[in-house]
This record gives structure tokens, sequence and C-alpha cells, in this order.
């Protein structure tokens, strides 16, 4: 809640033998990132310092770029050596020299100045990096995002399934209606807007790759091969760029099953003892019904593990059909993850596991099929 603090005169007497005179402190500001350490920056900053009749009360940073965080040295060279340097995760750069202080998320700055008290929280977002923050500025309704909306062009990003859910909870802030203050590029005015532009941008791109799969089932097709077909338009020399992202969508189509070397052999493995449980001639809906996948989790894996099926038996290698010790590499590294969550998946996967292998059912004390993927 912002606090609007009375306007006082410079000189004011408030009694016979009290007169005030106001000492004209400077105020003080918070400074979001400082730069990459470019020459230019410590003078400029100083000019708007001296300017504004303000000084820096601490410095917050947005993630570990250098290009966020390197300036920091010559800012507190204007500040003060001990001006306290706020991140997310600071032992992620091994930053413990007792001024570079941790915040989670949610974590609240307030200061004062000129009257006014202004109130930033901390947001978690990730995906451009694991230690990405974003700033709700609460009097404006505005968002400091960093570098996971930009003023130009799209963002960059470590991990696609992170960063689409970050983008998923900028839209859904309800204190979000404002503007939006990027890291990089001019200020957005509709930062809602740009936020929803770029998550269809994100789903376009997803299903341009999907699209070329399905275009010839029985091509092995390399990330490479993807972007000259999705990027076709797009100079050759951005090609390698581009299949970045090429790789991080395939990536985010393996979820967890990627254990197998490339994601779609991965998912392709783990499809066929689903595919092997299902009816064809029935609905998708009316198999997850008739295997009793009562759990979101469930059903999202039996319809990503559907949606990836036919990709993987029209391969021209059959490179499942030959796949024996992967799969059981894949029983090892993910069964249990579904377990945990489902033990009811679990257990109709590892039945069509034995029907596909020509192992023999085995029931535990629980009733539930036991395997080994040692022996079976």
């Amino acid at each position: 809640m912002a606090v609007q603090l009375p306007k006082l005169p410079d000189v004011e007497r408030l009694s016979s033998r009290v007169i005030r005179v106001l000492g004209g402190n400077p105020g003080k500001r918070i400074l979001l990132d400082t730069g990459e350490g470019h020459a230019s920056y410590a003078p400029r900053l100083k000019s708007l310092l001296d300017s504004e009749k303000c000084s820096i009360e601490r410095i917050i940073l947005s993630h570990w770029h250098h290009d966020h965080i390197n300036g920091v040295p010559s800012v507190r060279s204007l500040a003060s050596a001990d001006v306290p340097v706020y991140k997310h995760q600071p032992d992620f750069l091994n930053l413990n020299d007792g001024t570079w202080k941790s915040f989670e998320n949610d974590h609240k700055f307030s200061i004062v100045h000129d009257n006014q008290s202004t109130t930033i929280r901390a947001v978690h977002s990730p995906g451009h990096t694991a230690d990405h923050m974003a700033f709700l500025l609460e009097e404006e309704a505005a968002l400091f995002t960093a570098d996971a909306v930009l003023g130009h062009g799209t963002a960059v990003f470590d991990d696609l399934a992170s960063y689409i859910s970050t983008l998923n909870l900028f839209s859904s802030l309800a204190d979000f209606t404002g503007r939006a203050y990027p890291g990089h590029g001019a200020v957005i005015e509709d930062g809602k807007a740009k936020v929803k532009e770029y998550i269809q941008h994100r789903a376009q791109r997803e299903k341009q790759v999907l699209d070329v799969l399905s275009s010839e089932k029985s091509r092995d097709w390399s990330s490479m091969d993807i972007v000259k077909v999705v990027y076709k338009d797009v100079p050759e020399a951005l090609h390698i760029p581009a299949e970045g992202g090429v790789k991080q969508v395939l990536e985010k189509l393996a979820g967890p099953f990627n254990s197998l070397g490339t994601p779609l052999d991965g998912l392709g493995i783990l499809a066929l003892p689903l595919h092997l449980t299902t009816c064809p001639t029935q609905l998708l809906s009316f198999n997850i019904k008739a295997v009793g996948l009562s759990s979101f989790f469930a059903q999202g894996v039996c319809c990503l593990s559907v949606h990836v099926a036919e990709y993987a038996f029209n391969r021209a290698d059959k490179v499942w059909a030959q796949a024996t010790p992967a799969l059981a590499h894949a029983c090892r590294c993910v069964l249990g993850q579904v377990a945990h969550n489902d033990a009811a998946l679990a257990s109709v996967l590892v039945t069509a596991l034995h029907r596909a292998l020509g192992g023999r059912d085995r029931r535990d004390a629980a009733g539930l099929v036991t395997f080994d993927p040692d022996r079976d």
C-alpha cells in the first residue's frame, strides 16, 4: 500500500522555541541491475544521481548474466563499497563476501522518496535462466521483466518448459495490469498484451516443429533439418542460433522421458507399451477411462505418449524394435517417477512392457505388477 507523506516547508517555526530546518537529505533509490560494466555507465549514473539529488540504497540483480551484474563494482564506487547487493541464489556465483544478500520469490523491497513509497515484489521467473527474477512495481501495477520479455524481438531461454510456465505466470498476475519494463528495448505500454504475444509465438513454433515431424513420418529428422524447414525464410547465417530453439522444443516435448539420447527416440520407446494397452478403434478419452487413469498426471502421460507413438512406429530404421536395453534403462529412469505420482499408471505400463518383451507377469504382495529391467 502506498504511503503519501506530507510535503513540508524547507523552514518552519513549530513553536516559540522550535524552528525546523529540513536537512535536505538525499533520497534513497533502488537500482535494478548494473549493466555489463561499460566505462560510460558509471559517469552516466552519477550524473543522474546528482540531478535527482538521490543515492543508491541497495542494488537488486535480476539474474547472473554478465550484462546485468558486471557493473556492480563501478556502481559501488559511486555509492558505497558496502551498499548491499541482492540476488536470488547468490551462491550460484560464489558471491559470499558478506555484502551480497539472498532473496526469494515474493520478497518485497520498499523505499520512500519525494514523500512517496515505492514497493517492488520479486517474482521468480525461470526459463531465461534458472535464477531469473522479475519485479512487480505495485504502485504502478507494472512489471520489470528483465530478460523474460523484451522490448524488441523475442527472448532466449535455457529451459523452454520453465520459460513457458513463466509467461503463463506473468499472464495470470492479477496485480500486473500496466506497463512492462524490459531489461532490453523500449518500454511496453501494454505488458499483458506483449506476454500474450510471446505465448502465442512459442505455441506457433512448437506447432511448426510438430508439423514438420508429421510431414514425413518415416524420416529421421535432425534438429537442423527441422530448422531448414521452419526457418526457411530466415538467412542461413541465423540457422545455428535457431537450432538451439528447435532443440528446446524437442526437449520440452520429451519432458521427463528424455533418457535415451534424442528426445523423440526416448518418447517413441516409452510410447510403445502404452500403444499396446490402448484400443486403436476407440477414442483416446475412452482408453483413458478404460485403464483407470484418473489423475491429471497420468492422463497427460497417456496423451503425450499416444501423440508421439505414430511417429515412432513409422521410423524407417525401426529403432524402437531393437531397443530392449534402452527400454530397460528407460524403465529404471522413468517408472519410479511415474509410480510416485500414479501407481495405477505404473502398473499399466509395466504390464504392457511384459507383453511387449515376451515376459510373464509377476505381482507383489499388493497385487501390483513388478518388473525387473535386468531380467525381463
